[in-house]
């Protein structure tokens, strides 16, 4: 199997795809939806599958500094707001930026919290490592730089030997 990168819009890249020039493509659902083209998507990944970027689907809402906010607080979601503190903790731990390959996955289910994160130092081709753990929904951050911790030091054992 051989990987590559593809140019273009999506047009551009289905038809790259159409002529034969790959055998497939990952592209984003909801860019595809966007453009009445979901007919074209034949497979959905799960967040086991691929980890998503931290903080995807989570609408975060910003006014001036000289603004008054409160207008905000009717908009605020607990659950999510307890989700990006825990997604966020962990790309903090694994001292992760905007373009650093890493990802983190957090969801609630049944009272617990549950992050899903994966770690890489470099390009990945280095390789990664991949980890799931389950903490309280009080300590979110905790939970981010828990298995920040882990993921490093599984990460310096498989590959920095």
């Amino acid at each position: 199997m051989t990987f590559q990168s593809v140019r273009g819009n999506v047009q551009t890249r289905l038809q790259k795809l159409d002529r034969g020039e790959y055998s497939a493509l990952i592209l984003a659902a909801a860019g595809l939806k966007r453009l009445g083209l979901s007919e074209r998507i034949s497979r959905y990944f799960t967040t086991e599958e691929i980890i998503p970027c931290a903080g995807q689907g989570i609408l975060a809402l910003q006014g001036r500094a000289d603004m008054d906010c409160a207008v905000f607080r009717g908009y605020v979601n607990e659950e999510s707001e307890c989700i990006v503190k825990c997604e966020r903790s962990f790309i903090r731990g694994v001292g992760g930026e905007c373009s650093s390959p890493v990802a983190a996955f957090a969801q609630i289910m049944q009272g617990e919290l549950t992050l899903r994160g994966m770690y890489s130092a470099g390009t990945g081709e280095d390789g990664y490592v991949t980890g799931v753990m389950t903490g309280s929904v009080d300590e979110p951050e905790k939970l981010g730089e828990k298995l920040a911790c882990e993921l490093m030091r599984n990460f310096k054992e498989r590959f920095r030997k």
